[in-house]
């Protein structure tokens, strides 16, 4: 797992744009996991300015940097937490192969103590503000 993306440090080439080093990092990533038969979580967050905007939920196309985060991933899930509350809500945005789960959403309450998430079974969708 790599959390968060943004803290590798990176060695970029200068006249390289931000979206094609993504797209090439998430290619090697992608072909060293095919190779040695792994996977590789990564998490990466929105831009400031679409995560500080309170009126819509974020998309993988918002993530910093790329499209390419949305482009290139096999599952999108995005995870969003109502400040100041016990909930969370996780998307599956993006799903690329047929069994490997389903675009949708769950509703959890998250223990404050461990932060362990557990599904809210037959909870009303419009019981938690999102």
């Amino acid at each position: 797992m790599i959390d968060p993306w943004n803290e590798l440090d990176r060695a970029k080439p200068r006249d390289m744009l931000m979206t094609d080093y993504i797209g090439e990092c998430l290619m090697l990533v992608k072909q060293f996991c095919r190779s040695v038969n792994a996977i590789v979580i990564i998490v990466a967050h929105p831009t400031k300015a679409i995560a500080a905007n309170g009126g819509r939920v974020v998309s993988l196309a918002d993530i910093e940097g790329s499209m390419n985060w949305f482009n290139k991933c096999d599952n999108g899930l995005i995870v969003v937490r109502e400040s100041g509350a016990n909930a969370a809500k996780v998307i599956s945005a993006k799903v690329r192969e047929i069994g490997a789960g389903k675009v949708g959403s769950c509703h959890f309450t998250v223990d404050p103590l461990t932060g362990k998430f557990s599904a809210q079974y037959g909870s009303d969708s419009d019981a938690i503000k999102f």
